[in-house]
């Protein structure tokens, strides 16, 4: 078994993050893009006629109409929008 000083431990957690160092404290570092922000390109109503023309993504189908025409949808969809 190993002995603890045997163990490599690897890279510190603060610089594996790159919040200390030599370059982060000199500014060298470019500031890391915020990923936490999404840019909505087009509207809700576009998204989810994009959701549905997808069959793969649909989990229930419904038959419409005389001619039983299939329209597919996503049951969390129905559920959040049957309240």
């Amino acid at each position: 078994m190993p002995e603890a000083s045997d163990v490599d431990p690897g890279p510190s957690t603060s610089a594996a993050c790159g919040s200390t160092g030599a370059a982060a404290a000199a500014g060298a570092a470019a500031p890391e893009p915020d990923l936490n922000i999404f840019e909505n390109k087009t509207g809700l109503a576009e998204d989810l006629k994009f959701l549905a023309s997808m069959p793969e993504m649909c989990d229930v189908t419904f038959l419409v109409g005389n001619t039983r025409e299939p329209v597919c949808a996503v049951k969390a969809v129905l559920a959040a929008r049957s309240r």
